[in-house]
């Protein structure tokens, strides 16, 4: 999608439904897509009037149907009823496509174990459609990271406006410069900062040592920041924790803002995003942001929710969902 057909889309609508991480989960997005109301035919699901669908990203990995899912959603984007923006995980799969030019035989993205292991089941979807595979890899190439629109935000992971700036913006977009896809993959570059806030959260480092280990053993001293928290009165608050935390009391008093994190204003535009893995009743975590990961493919939910044209808040009652199929 370029930029000019993004502005395109934009046009025209009232009612902007977004939509969170689909991670594969086909059966679960056509349920979700007749619950929004859309309707399908023997090409493409069709919206209700006036509505425009926007996906929040990390459509492909981990679920089984990655190809079925890009499939529907593209068809979508391409005849003007749907937005889409890149999330870490197309991210990730385009610089796993793509040759090191500092590196020769490697790639930008290596490929370890842990990597391979991620896109796997994205790469197993595709078998016997290496064509429809490199085709939809440009299609994630050309996404943008950011999209505002209607007075709704609309990112993966986080509103950095600061990010924000590294990139292209055209009209209602952010687009990452195609010349420096590889420069934002590479550790220690402006750009691969911005690309980790905006697709991944910020990070930051946890009081008094605190730390924790990863699934394969290694020591963690960063954690992810909930920038959408106004005034955190605790560290979990403050941070999204995971188990097995140690070295401090998460239940304590957050007496300081991690540093370079900037919070999420009170009296900006509402903004939605992904990838946080969520779970329980969906709600807004603050009056103006909203989290629509809940964990579809690990059978949770499959969450939208629904803007209009003016809207200066989130609303409660405007999320919807359904919940994760088996397929």
């Amino acid at each position: 999608m370029s930029a000019e057909q993004g502005e395109c889309s934009a046009q025209g609508h009232r009612h902007i439904v977004a939509v969170g991480d689909l991670h594969g989960c086909y059966e679960t997005l056509c349920a979700l897509l007749e619950r929004i109301g859309c309707v399908q035919d023997a090409s493409r699901y069709h919206p209700p009037e006036s509505t425009l669908l926007v996906f929040l990203g990390d459509l492909i990995d981990r679920g089984p149907r990655s190809r079925e899912t890009v499939a529907t959603v593209r068809r979508m984007v391409e005849a003007g009823d749907a937005l889409c923006i890149a999330g870490n995980h197309e991210f990730n799969a385009v610089l796993y496509h793509t040759r090191d030019p500092e590196q020769p035989g490697e790639f930008v993205r290596r490929r370890t174990e842990k990597n391979r292991k991620q896109i796997a089941a994205t790469l197993a979807s595709y078998e016997g459609h290496a064509d429809q595979w490199a085709d939809d890899l440009a299609w994630f190439h050309s996404l943008p990271m950011a999209i505002e629109i209607d007075g709704l935000r609309c990112v993966h992971a986080c509103w950095d406006q600061d990010a924000l700036s590294l990139l292209q913006r055209h009209s209602n977009a952010w687009y990452l410069p195609e010349q420096q896809w590889t420069e934002a993959g590479t550790e220690g570059s402006p750009l691969f900062d911005a690309i980790e806030r905006i697709c991944k959260g910020p990070e930051a480092t946890m009081p008094d040592g605190g730390c924790y280990h990863d699934k394969d053993g290694n020591p963690r001293f960063k954690a992810r920041v909930a920038w959408w928290q106004l005034e955190p009165a605790t560290w979990a608050d403050r941070f999204r924790l995971p188990k097995g935390v140690q070295g401090f009391d998460p239940e304590a008093d957050c007496d300081a803002s991690p540093e370079s994190v900037r919070n999420y204003a009170p009296e900006e535009p509402p903004v939605v995003f992904g990838h946080y893995w969520l779970s329980g009743r969906p709600s807004p975590l603050s009056p103006n942001a909203a989290c629509l990961d809940y964990s579809a493919v690990l059978g949770g939910k499959l969450v939208a929710y629904h803007h209009e044209a003016g809207m200066q808040a989130i609303h409660p009652e405007r999320m919807l969902w359904v919940e994760a199929r088996t397929s």
